[in-house]
């Protein structure tokens, strides 16, 4: 085994051995032909070769990763990218580990079932019938017609073009699906990705292809080598789309197609809050997914660069905003008169460059290249990262991410937990947008920050996971570059101060800081949380939460900072039963007993709950006759419909002035405080009446001033 090789125990294959296939291959630094394998006795496809390749006239190498060949680097600006393939490292390893249970090729079969199914579907008189019979699961169903629409496009735009013996580069290929339709029509075809473990996943999917790894803006093929150059769902992806676009033309053959499909755009004059504001609650995005809506521009600068050699056919799958009106358009007048069309479209060229830079929508492209292009070729930028040792760290994704703490771009280091700067970067580490206003930001599952540790020996943060309806115990995991640090069992509805000591943290390095949240619910708004410090700071002891650290809670957090100390617990419950159960439930959870006070026709149904004591019966929020609590009892909790309905039914207590503390629980478990107003809105309307009544002092005076006025003429 050649010495630059790492094995990495988690990929098996069974596939023969053989070498890499760098025909048409060039040198993405001196753009010739003189890359060769730098390994002589045999090729291991399960081992990281670095400089496994190397171009005899320059001398660069470049690493070979379980089987695929990476021709190029990657750059310090591509972060946004690898932090996508870092998030994902533990889903792509799970989806490996069940690749590697089927033989090699195994997956392709199921894609020609998924193929033939699409297919299927659109012939079929009765859909519903067809996909019934078929067994496809509710799961599938959510995203088949997604799948649907790339298909319909696909059979469409391609309806024409003999596909049998061509050469077909499929860039941003992931893990092969879409390339196995070329490989069924008798394409050769070559799969570029950036990703090295989803080029390793489509290469056991998908054998039959040739795979290489390497960037979309610096192509590491030569001029002229293909028939077809396709991206299906994959240019939104990209950070640079003209310049992959001169390279998708800079490689096909004169007569050959650039096909592109199902990418979402936006219109010219939008700007970033366009992206964010979409993807602001997309878990997918929160959790690293790369998603762009780039500009119509973007599609087209580069063919409009070359317009007198290329044939140009414009396709949307929707459209909106379309303004028929020029003038409108021109003086980009509001949405008044615009015109949605949610069908497929081919649009005429000069037609489609007038209107569609005002909308936004999906487009897709079908472009025959008529002459020879010859661009300058780029050089890629100094490599951050090389593809081999990447790639050994994505074993998980907290090794991944720690790998790219100490390449992460200067300006994205030591952030202000409420900055406003580089929004994208922070949703694709889990946090939301800020809110005017609010001292924290909402993180979803998992929250990432990069620090430099200046010398201070402990991790300081102060976290809070919102009150649900649902109950359960979240519990929050802190990792310092992969390495879990801290585990803490939350109390949803309390800010919680943490403090981890770091001694073995290295001094002035950048560090990756994470925090998870786990929880036994499913549902997406049980995942997120709200991060009000995060940082480095001296070791102490950590804060005692009180009633100042209430905030979105429920009665588990008044029973955690022992608010409800005694047992059992007094209340009074409005005439909502399926409310005071439910409240009655989470209490009796906990331990706690109760003693209650309920409307008169539904006593009956409390006396025989368990845990429940009837002290007091009343009718219509009336006093009279009915039994009270003793305001010297310190606590009383409110089960009512809202807050109106439980200052009323406050007054079934002996003295509510005198009560240490009053809440309400109100539907779905939330509480709030009840009875005192809070001093500030006391003052508030103090200041408010002193006003008004000056107000009408002025008016009094200055009506009397305007009655002399008029009597003396």
């Amino acid at each position: 085994m050649d010495s630059r090789a790492a094995t990495n125990h988690s990929i098996t294959d069974s596939r023969p051995v053989t070498s890499p296939d760098l025909r048409d291959c060039q040198c993405p630094i001196c753009k010739t032909r003189s890359l060769r394998s730098s390994y002589e006795k045999c090729f291991d496809p399960t081992q990281i070769y670095e400089d496994g390749i190397v171009c005899e006239s320059c001398g660069q190498g470049f690493d070979v990763v379980w089987g695929v060949p990476f021709l190029g680097v990657f750059e310090e600006a591509d972060v946004l990218s690898l932090i996508e393939i870092a998030a994902n490292a533990d889903n792509y390893k799970r989806a490996s580990l069940l690749c590697e249970e089927s033989p090699t090729g195994a997956a392709g079969l199921e894609y020609a079932r998924w193929h033939d199914l699409l297919e299927g579907y659109h012939l079929s008189p009765d859909r519903q019938a067809f996909l019934a019979g078929q067994g496809v699961s509710a799961e599938v169903l959510s995203w088949f017609p997604n799948r649907y629409g790339e298909h319909v496009l696909f059979r469409s735009i391609t309806a024409g073009l003999d596909l049998s013996n061509e050469h077909v580069l499929d860039v941003g290929a992931g893990s092969g699906f879409d390339s196995y339709k070329f490989v069924r029509a008798g394409s050769h075809v070559t799969c570029l990705e950036f990703s090295p473990i989803l080029a390793h996943a489509g290469l056991r999917n998908v054998p039959q292809a040739r795979w290489i790894g390497g960037s979309s803006k610096v192509l590491p093929f030569s001029a002229g080598a293909f028939d077809l150059v396709v991206a299906n769902a994959a240019l939104h992806h990209i950070r640079d789309i003209p310049r992959t676009i001169s390279e998708m033309l800079r490689v096909l053959k004169p007569g050959g197609y650039l096909l592109t499909l199902c990418d979402s755009y936006r219109r010219n004059d939008s700007d970033e809050d366009v992206e964010i504001n979409v993807f602001k609650d997309n878990t997918a995005v929160l959790s690293g997914v790369n998603e762009n809506i780039p500009r119509f521009d973007d599609f087209v600068l580069s063919l409009l660069k070359h317009r007198d050699r290329l044939d140009i056919r414009i396709f949307t799958s929707e459209v909106h905003g379309v303004q028929r009106n020029w003038l409108a358009r021109k003086l980009r007048l509001p949405r008044i008169g615009k015109q949605h069309g949610l069908h497929p479209k081919e649009w005429a060229l000069e037609e489609a460059l007038d209107i569609l830079p005002t909308t936004s929508g999906g487009l897709a492209l079908l472009v025959r290249l008529e002459h020879a292009i010859s661009d300058e070729q780029l050089r890629p930028a100094d490599g951050a990262i090389r593809p081999g040792g990447f790639a050994r760290s994505l074993d998980s994704q907290a090794s991944a991410v720690a790998e790219l703490a100490s390449h992460i771009p200067s300006g994205f280091v030591d952030m202000p937990l409420l900055d406003e700067r580089h929004r994208k970067f922070c949703l694709l580490n889990g946090w939301k947008p800020t809110v005017p206003g609010q001292g924290h930001r909402t993180a979803y599952h998992r929250a990432r920050v990069f620090h430099t540790n200046r010398g201070r020996d402990a991790l300081h943060v102060t976290v809070l996971a919102p009150h649900l309806q649902r109950c359960d115990s979240p519990t929050l995991e802190l990792l310092i570059n992969g390495r879990l640090v801290a585990t803490r069992l939350l109390c949803r509805g309390l800010w919680t101060d943490i403090v981890v000591p770091i001694d073995s943290v290295e001094r002035d390095r950048v560090i990756a800081v994470e925090l998870r949240l786990t929880t036994s619910l499913a549902e997406d708004e049980a995942k997120l949380f709200h991060v009000r410090h995060i940082g480095f700071g001296d070791r102490r002891p950590e804060h005692r939460r009180s009633e100042a650290d209430l905030e979105h809670y429920g009665v588990e957090a008044l029973a955690e900072i022992g608010l409800l100390s005694s047992n059992p617990v007094r209340m009074v419950l409005s005439d909502d039963y399926a409310h005071a159960i439910s409240t009655l439930n989470r209490l009796r959870t906990m331990g706690f007993d109760a003693e209650v006070i309920a409307p008169r026709d539904q006593q009956r149904f409390f006396l025989s709950e368990p845990r429940v004591k009837v002290v007091g019966a009343y009718d219509k929020f009336s006093k009279d006759g009915s039994a009270g609590f003793d305001s010297k009892e310190g606590i009383v909790l409110i089960v009512a419909r809202d807050r109106p309905s439980a200052e009323a039914l406050l007054s079934l207590c002996v003295d509510e002035r005198g009560l240490a503390h009053c809440f309400a629980v109100l539907p779905g478990g939330h509480v709030v405080v009840c009875g005192k107003a809070p001093r500030a809105r006391s003052v508030g309307g103090a200041a408010i009446g002193k006003i008004g009544a000056a107000v009408t002092s002025f008016t009094q005076v200055l009506a009397h001033m305007l009655k002399r006025a008029a009597a003396s003429r």
